[in-house]
Formats: structure tokens, C-alpha cells, sequence
């Protein structure tokens, strides 16, 4: 053994302690936020869902984690279960459930069904669908779809009221919805 101090080398690992004083039984949740060295970013309450939003440039993200399943039917977000957030940057939109039933943001998209899942909405109006887990089914309202494909092969759509259904089979899975 040697009496001298570790140096760790420039790109080392680094790590970051939070603490936060509180009383016993008080709940905490914490948003970290990745920067890019000179770019700022606001963090506040998000009056609306209860959550948190973040605001980085153009980007929005409204970030949702509550230890209890919470039913979000605001003017703009939509939202059932215990952890989500939805992005808005410029007409990009992008939903991610990690536990819940429902998310979405009024008058463009809304994803009924069970997470983990994300979605992005692309200005073009294609959809990129990303899932995990179990095999369920989603359904997809807000925008109107013609056609999925899974790994470039077409995949069947059961048209509901007011949007599809898409069955999800179980594993890491990629749908392209137009």
C-alpha cells in the first residue's frame, strides 16, 4: 500500500452527493438535469400536473413521479399512473410512460395502455413507438394512422373509436406508425 492519495486521470468517473434536509416520512422527488457546458435550464413547479417542468431552450419536458397513481386531465396534459413525462420541442412531441395507463397532450396524441413505452411525434406526423416488457396493446388516439410496421414488416391496426389499437408483442420493440 502506498501513503499516497489517489489522482484520478482526467476523464475519471465522477460522482455528485445530493442531500436534502427533511422530516421523517416527508417524500422527495429529484430531477437531474444532463447539461451541455453553457446551457442553462429552468426548473419549477408544473402547476398543472403536480409534477415538475424544465424548461431548456426551445425544449419543455413536464416530468411526473408520484407515489401513488395520480389521473392528470388538464388543458394540455393528459395523464394516468405514477411516473411520466411529456416533451415539447418545436412540433416534436414525445410521450414516455414508465408506470401508468394513459398519457398524452391534448389535440395531437394520446396513448392509452400500459408502460414502459415512448413515443415521438415527428412534425411530419410519422410516429416512432418504443416498448419494453410484457406484450399488451396500446391505443393510439389523437392523430389519425393508416399503417405500422415492426422491423420494416407491416403490422395489423384494429381500428377503435377515435384512434388504433396495436398489439405489442413482449421484448424491446420499434414501431413506425404513419
Amino acid at each position: 500500500l502506498s501513503n499516497s492519495a489517489f489522482v484520478p486521470p482526467p476523464k475519471f468517473y465522477q460522482q455528485l452527493q445530493l442531500h436534502i434536509d427533511g422530516a421523517p416520512n416527508q417524500h422527495y422527488a429529484t430531477v437531474l438535469v444532463p447539461l451541455d457546458r453553457g446551457t442553462s435550464a429552468s426548473v419549477e413547479a408544473d402547476a398543472e400536473t403536480g409534477g415538475a417542468r424544465i424548461t431548456v431552450g426551445k425544449q419543455v419536458d413536464r416530468a411526473m413521479l408520484f407515489p401513488s397513481n395520480r389521473r392528470i386531465d388538464g388543458p394540455s396534459v393528459i395523464f394516468e399512473g405514477m411516473s411520466g413525462a411529456v416533451r415539447t420541442k418545436g412540433k416534436t412531441l414525445t410521450l414516455l410512460q414508465v408506470l401508468g395507463t394513459s398519457i398524452g397532450f391534448r389535440g395531437r396524441l394520446q396513448i392509452d395502455g400500459d408502460g414502459p413505452f415512448s413515443a415521438t411525434l415527428a412534425p411530419s406526423g410519422k410516429l416512432e413507438l418504443s416498448t419494453d416488457g410484457l406484450g399488451r396493446w396500446l391505443t393510439i388516439r389523437g392523430k389519425e394512422f393508416s399503417s405500422a410496421s415492426l422491423a420494416r414488416k407491416p403490422v395489423a391496426l384494429e381500428t377503435v373509436t377515435g384512434g388504433v389499437r396495436l398489439r405489442v408483442p413482449p421484448g424491446k420493440q420499434t414501431f413506425k406508425l404513419e
